[in-house]
């Protein structure tokens, strides 16, 4: 693919560049074959010259992008490395850890769906916890007011 972009450069640049010497040929009149010949292999060397320009922009841009996709591929190593740990995390019920695994993912990756779902989860799990842990508070001092009243009517009788 990157190469037919060049090759493709390369061919608008030598057609600009015949059809220049085409108008210029018409400008010919009255010059010697060797008057011509070097009007041609100045042409040449203009169109070599151009076309070496392009290229080494061509590549230049090529490396660019190259390294770019390299920095990409490295950060969703990355994404992928943090997810999985958060996953781990949350699925050994280590909820406040899978929360901040997946918020730096999120940093990296703003739009992640899997560390939105993460996050949602344990909330969902940490959430759950409190409301039995206030069952189980509200019942004991249920159970505790209960108790006091029974000592406290037995106490009066």
């Amino acid at each position: 693919m990157k190469r037919t972009g060049i090759y493709f450069l390369i061919l608008v640049a030598f057609t600009a560049a015949m059809i220049g010497c085409e108008q210029k040929a018409s400008n010919t009149e009255g010059m010697t074959s060797e008057q011509m010949a070097d009007k041609v292999s100045k042409a040449a060397d203009n169109l070599q010259a151009k076309t070496e320009k392009a290229m080494k922009e061509m590549d230049e841009k090529v490396d660019q992008m190259a390294e770019e996709a390299q920095k990409l591929q490295a950060m969703k190593d990355e994404v992928m490395a943090l997810i999985e740990e958060a996953k781990k995390l949350l699925s050994s019920e280590n909820y406040e850890d899978a929360i901040a695994k997946a918020k730096e993912v999120l940093k990296l990756d703003a739009n992640s769906v899997e560390a939105k779902s993460i996050i949602q989860k344990a909330q969902d799990a940490i959430a759950k916890i409190a409301e039995e842990k206030a069952a189980e508070l509200k019942e004991g001092a249920d159970q505790a007011v209960s108790d006091m009243k029974e000592k406290l009517g037995s106490f009066g009788n």
